[in-house]
């Protein structure tokens, strides 16, 4: 797959989003609490994966594209810890330390079940960052996780910059993506939003084991069925953010969005047949891009 942009260069691809840290507590349970009717978990190992924007963000850089990463976290160790994997992943970061906590969501896991969840987050919004460079971008990608960072006076921003922007989008904050060339929701999310009127130029509908549906332009009918291609699924965890992260790559390198879809949708029956958050590789986009100009052929 040649990822180049219509310059014949590597694409630059802009994340902005909320960044979150994924943490994994991994263990075993062989009996119940005497306190309360709980299982105990004898703690084997943890891990930190990137979640939310820098998840996307992730994907992105894992094919070889060069991604940055906008977003907000505290001044806190968790920061340190997201900084330290975007440096390992190739991620250049520009994070404003502007909450009181870098949103952290903690999984326990145990026997390979997770049992529960604790979420550790600062909800407000985030002002307007300042932009000291020039936004030389292909493509910007908008992961709204509705924890602050997306405000409407930061879309209006985005959308005035003349680069095409597309939007895994949070129902709550519909009325900031109008212009937006592409917008992700997932079914539950469409059917909060579909009396909405958009005046997006594209909307793609991910609908788990049922596939996708892309509508060009208007909603009208069930729009073009793009069937499931997940034969194993273990978790679906962050397969939005490979979705949207795939296309971006995608329409940067000059794929025509129908095809940068399918593309995507082979991507992320990759992704939930793993555990956690996970991303693809380049030799992975490489044989989505090949099955899926085969079946066009």
């Amino acid at each position: 797959m040649r990822l180049k942009n219509k310059e014949g260069k590597n694409p630059r691809i802009l994340v902005v989003g909320d960044v979150i840290l994924d943490k994994y507590i991994h263990g075993t349970t062989t009996r119940i609490s005497p306190e309360a009717p709980v299982p105990i978990v004898a703690q084997t190992r943890e891990e930190y994966r990137l979640g939310g924007a820098a998840n996307v963000a992730a994907n992105v850089a894992s094919v070889g594209v060069e991604v940055t990463l906008l977003g907000a976290t505290g001044d806190d160790v968790h920061y340190h810890i997201i900084k330290r994997l975007c440096g390992e992943k190739n991620i250049k970061t520009n994070f404003l330390n502007s909450l009181g906590m870098t949103t952290v969501k903690t999984r326990i896991i145990s026997d390979g079940q997770q049992i529960a969840r604790i979420d550790r987050e600062d909800l407000r919004d985030v002002a307007l960052p300042t932009f000291a460079d020039s936004l030389d971008y292909d493509l910007i990608i908008v992961s709204d996780y509705a924890k602050g960072m997306i405000t409407d006076e930061l879309i209006g921003f985005l959308l005035g910059l003349n680069i095409p922007v597309i939007v895994d989008p949070k129902p709550k904050n519909l009325a900031f993506y109008d212009g937006a060339f592409l917008m992700t929701p997932n079914r539950k999310e469409f059917d909060q939003i579909r009396s909405y009127k958009m005046t997006t130029d594209h909307l793609l509908i991910t609908d788990g084991a049922y596939g996708m549906f892309l509508h060009e332009g208007s909603i009208c009918g069930s729009g073009l069925h793009i069937p499931s291609e997940a034969q194993e699924v273990f978790d679906v965890t962050g397969a939005g953010d490979t979705v949207i992260a795939i296309i971006g790559v995608c329409l940067a390198s000059q794929i025509d969005l129908l095809n940068a879809c399918k593309i995507a949708n082979k991507a992320a029956a990759i992704t939930v047949s793993h555990h956690g958050t996970s991303t693809i590789s380049k030799v992975d986009l490489e044989t989505c891009h090949q099955e899926t100009m085969i079946r066009t052929r």
